[in-house]
């Protein structure tokens, strides 16, 4: 069997080709990074427009309802930056709606202003933020 030169060229060409294609296209990738961050439906609203808005534009910030992930993709170094800004802003958020949702209002009536004085002075150093609606 003879196989002329110009075959073995482009069999040594195309072999080459290849192995540089997959480096490149490695290197490229190498460059970019995906991160997924798990939310609730609840904090996504609060921090949604926040968020977006830390869009860039080698970094892209999104959610997914039907996961509840916040999905950030670009090159690492601003997906890193990104997700730190993004963790915090979760993490207020979340706090925010503990507080939210464990706190209780109760509305107490009194007849006089000498009852609402004696029962003021007795709750008002037990409980923190607790506000005086006179009316």
């Amino acid at each position: 069997m003879a196989v002329d030169r110009e075959s073995l060229l482009l069999h040594h060409l195309a072999h080459t080709w290849e192995r540089k294609t997959k480096q490149a296209v490695e290197g490229l990738l190498e460059k970019y990074s995906i991160v997924i961050l798990v939310s609730t439906e609840e904090v996504w609203e609060r921090v949604k427009n926040k968020c977006l808005s830390l869009n860039l534009k080698t970094a892209r910030v999104s959610f997914e309802r039907a996961k509840n992930t916040i999905v950030v993709l670009g090159q690492q170094n601003d997906v890193k930056k990104l997700q730190g800004e993004i963790q915090l802003l979760l993490n207020k958020a979340k706090e925010e709606l503990d507080v939210e949702t464990n706190t209780v209002e109760r509305k107490i009536p009194l007849d006089s202003k000498e009852e609402f004085g004696f029962v003021w002075t007795l709750v008002s150093e037990k409980l923190g933020g607790v506000e005086n609606l006179k009316r």
